[in-house]
C-alpha cells in the first residue's frame, strides 16, 4: 500500500521537493547545498522570482525525494558512508 506521504511527495513540483526537505531538515541554504552536492548560488536562485529564476536537475531533485523519505523512515544516512 503506498503511504500518505509518498502520494503527497510525488504531487510536489520538483522546487517544491527541495524546499521541503529543507523546511523538514530546518537546514539553511548552504547545508542543504552541501546536502544536495551543488552551489549555494543555485539553491538561490531557485528562489528567485524574475526572469533570472533556474529550476533543478532531475538527478538534484531525485536525490532530494529519497534523502526525504529516508528521513520521514528515521533512516540517518552519515556522510562517511
Amino acid at each position: 500500500m503506498i503511504s500518505l506521504q509518498t502520494t503527497e511527495l510525488a504531487a510536489l513540483q520538483g522546487i517544491q521537493i527541495i524546499f521541503k526537505y529543507q523546511s523538514q531538515l530546518s537546514l539553511s541554504d548552504t547545508q542543504l547545498a552541501c546536502e544536495l552536492g551543488i552551489s549555494e548560488h543555485s539553491i538561490k536562485c531557485y528562489k528567485l522570482n524574475t526572469k533570472n529564476k533556474r529550476y533543478p536537475s532531475e538527478s538534484v531533485v531525485k536525490l532530494a525525494k529519497l534523502k526525504l523519505k529516508l528521513w520521514e523512515q528515521g533512516i540517518k544516512i552519515s556522510d562517511s558512508d
